[in-house]
């Protein structure tokens, strides 16, 4: 379906496309093909949209007379779970977008909704471009800064000494999250910034700040990004030093029992060779003195360790 949105909108069909006047549309892969000469694309990038479903594309195609892009668009609130894929057509006052997955119609939604935000009047293709593709990352800032908090959470959980689970796993599942979120987020990056160049004069050179604008917005989400992996990494090394704190006082612990136990343990290995000549074995004060020692030599040790913060 193509809307031409200057001077009023409307539905129109290609014939009546009119390269004077701004036209947005989103059309399946099946109607690329049909269209396809119509606006002057080559075969070439409809059997690209054709393969583009399953692998992973980033990069964009600068033509004589227009641009031609594939988008994986990312939820930032759930970059593990399916990702919409798109394509991008732009030309002299014609911007398409090509639905290669789109189960749900969300990108579609997102686009025609961004597409008609401005009033006819005002509306310039610079303006929908960018309108378009921020709709695509408008949430996501928010998203961003509830993984902070969600992180600075994980940092008290460790300085309070309350993990109770499994940690290193929930670190490594939020870093893979925010590895899809960087990839994502340079690949518009890399977009606006071949918009940006204008290499086939498609954009108004003095509207090509509303490009400039989106891509400045996508680069700030891109350093927040890489600040709360960064974070992560903190975190882990907070984590594992927390761990081996933990596990050397522990071992500090047994050392200094196994010292306090080693008189008593002596004694015993001692006596306990039940040599034949040994006086205190048939000494009947031989057992009490025994046990007074070793009750002497435990609560010494104890209370030195104690004197000096080892216990």
């Amino acid at each position: 379906m193509l809307y031409q949105l200057t001077p009023v909108y409307k539905q129109i069909t290609p014939d009546q496309f009119d390269s004077a006047r701004l036209t947005v549309g989103v059309i399946s892969v099946n109607s690329l093909e049909k269209i396809s000469q119509h606006f002057g694309f080559s075969q070439s990038v409809v059997e690209e949209c054709l393969t583009e479903r399953d692998r992973y594309r980033n990069s964009v195609d600068v033509f004589d007379e227009y641009t031609f892009c594939v988008v994986t668009i990312v939820d930032a609130t759930d970059p593990m779970n399916h990702s919409d894929k798109v394509a991008f057509f732009f030309k002299r006052n014609l911007f398409l977008m090509v639905s290669l997955l789109d189960e749900d119609g969300s990108a579609t939604k997102l686009f025609m909704n961004a597409a008609k935000r401005y009033k006819p009047e005002a509306t310039t293709m610079e303006k929908v471009v960018s309108a378009v593709l921020e709709s695509f990352i408008d949430r996501d800032s928010e998203a961003l800064a509830k993984m902070e908090f969600e992180i600075n959470a994980m940092e008290e959980e460790i300085t309070t000494g309350k993990v109770e689970r499994e940690f290193n796993t929930e670190v490594f599942d939020r870093r893979k999250k925010l590895l899809i979120l960087r990839n994502y987020y340079e690949q518009l990056i890399d977009i606006g910034e071949e918009l940006q160049e204008n290499e086939n004069d498609i954009f108004e050179d003095g509207a090509l700040r509303y490009i400039a604008m989106f891509t400045g917005k996508v680069d700030r989400l891109s350093v927040s990004v890489q600040l709360l992996r960064d974070s992560l990494t903190q975190l882990r090394e907070a984590y594992q030093a927390a761990m081996d704190y933990s596990l050397n006082r522990v071992i500090k612990i047994l050392t200094v029992l196994a010292t306090v136990y080693l008189p008593p343990t002596l004694i015993a290995g001692w006596y306990g060779m039940n040599f034949k000549h040994m006086p205190e074995l048939n000494w009947w004060f031989g057992y009490p003195l025994v046990i007074v020692l070793s009750v002497i030599f435990v609560t010494v040790s104890m209370v030195y360790f104690k004197k000096k913060k080892m216990l």
